[in-house]
């Protein structure tokens, strides 16, 4: 790897671990959801059901859902974001990115730009919302 690519790799690694202190991030998902009921349903604040995991189209580097109008409980989204830990995706115009726990979290349709998801909020024991904010 040259210096310039080393470079540009850290560059890239520190913006990352930057969008992760407003992002909800894989690890934070993950722990945010521990103790909640496997049966419960899990939504975006903006409506619909997260779906299939891919690589962001913003920063190839982040990990994205689509929304999808299939209901999802927490038990299935929990496995879908565990099977992401650790897992290879391609980038939108290639490369090869790996997420991690630090992994910031969008929503959006594949090949397009979305909104972050910033945090969980249980509306009951049958219900969970995952929040998104509109970042420029």
């Amino acid at each position: 790897m040259s210096h310039f690519e080393d470079l540009f790799k850290a560059m890239s690694e520190g913006a990352r671990l930057s969008r992760g202190n407003y992002h909800l991030t894989l690890y934070k998902l993950l722990k945010e959801l521990e103790g909640v009921p496997d049966a419960a349903l899990i939504t975006f604040d903006t409506g619909g059901y997260p779906d299939q995991p891919y690589s962001y189209r913003g920063y190839y580097s982040d990990l994205c859902f689509s929304r999808s109008d299939q209901e999802i409980t927490v038990k299935d989204f929990i496995g879908t974001a565990k099977d992401c830990l650790d897992k290879t995706f391609q980038g939108y115009k290639g490369g090869d990115y790996v997420m991690a726990k630090d992994t910031p979290l969008w929503v959006a349709e594949y090949g397009s730009c979305g909104d972050a998801i910033i945090g969980i909020k249980p509306l009951s024991s049958d219900n969970v919302i995952l929040q998104t904010k509109y970042v420029d």
